[in-house]
């Protein structure tokens, strides 16, 4: 696995959007949205690629009610919260009472960031706003609406 440092020297700004592309594209961009609309598990590498291919647009329009589900634990529901979008993914509106999920993420493209950079957020699915939770490297929750 890649820390973000390594993703994202391999991965320059581009004058489109000014947001980091991944470096090599395979078809894993492809793939990306179907494998969470199945709940599997995916790989950090694939959901940056994923997400490289993303417009801005895409990466913060993330407002509205999310679910919060365990992929380790088949996908269950661990709660429910709102987000308002734009530069910050929070779950300040939240029914979550433990720490990983109480602060929110900054948009630091393309992806969003915990305040004590332990844990990411990935845009995996833009047409039905899904996000991937890393922790430690790992896929561990999908942030569905």
């Amino acid at each position: 696995r890649k820390t973000v440092r390594e993703a994202r020297s391999e991965c320059p700004r581009t004058p489109s959007n000014g947001l980091p592309r991944a470096a090599k594209m395979t078809e894993a961009p492809k793939m990306v949205p179907e494998m969470a609309r199945e709940g599997t598990k995916i790989s950090w590498d694939e959901a940056l690629a994923y997400a490289g291919s993303l417009s801005r647009e895409q990466l913060t329009d993330t407002s509205g009610c999310y679910c919060y589900r365990c992929v380790p634990c088949g996908n269950f529901p661990l709660g429910c919260g709102y987000s308002c979008g734009g530069n910050t993914f929070s779950y300040a509106l939240s029914t979550i009472p433990f720490g990983c999920c109480g602060l929110p993420y900054s948009f630091v493209g393309p992806y969003y960031q915990s305040f004590k950079r332990d844990g990411e957020l990935v845009v995996v699915d833009a047409e039905n706003k899904t996000l991937a939770c890393f922790t430690g490297g790992t896929h561990c929750c999908y942030c569905t609406q």
